[in-house]
């Protein structure tokens, strides 16, 4: 049926499977066009932190902040979850949602460390153990 049909009347073939195959493109771009979000990281006292990691939850898409504790990443849809994590700061999730500016504070993530000494080898023993003077930091 469709080798007679192509056989006799190709264009009549073409002109009505062409609007079909041109809606398809454009839904397949549109589904999968990226959002820019963009915003500023700062400290509880409102002083930027640069370096601050900002990764889409789930993938490997992801940015620092700049000098200025300014960033902008690309996702994929709506639903898409970032997670700013840097050292000293508890980890923070942020559902995207419609907004396109996403301006964060990070809390400090006060932990409390035990005494390690470092020898030269990289064997660790309490300081009271030592046979010898050291300093500590």
């Amino acid at each position: 049926m469709m080798k007679n049909l192509l056989q006799k009347k190709p264009m009549k073939w073409i002109r009505s499977v062409l609007p079909v195959l041109a809606i398809w493109l454009c839904w397949g771009q549109l589904s999968a066009q990226e959002r820019s979000i963009t915003g500023k990281v700062s400290d509880e006292a409102g002083q930027s932190i640069p370096g601050v990691n900002i990764v889409e939850k789930g993938s490997t898409n992801g940015t620092t902040t700049d000098a200025s504790g300014n960033y902008s990443i690309g996702v994929n849809s709506g639903d898409a979850v970032l997670v700013f994590s840097f050292i000293g700061y508890a980890t923070q999730e942020v559902k995207v949602g419609n907004t396109s500016i996403f301006n964060v504070t990070l809390q400090p993530d006060v932990t409390s460390l035990e005494e390690v000494v470092v020898t030269a080898l990289g064997v660790q023993k309490e300081s009271k153990r030592l046979g010898y003077s050291a300093t500590s930091v």
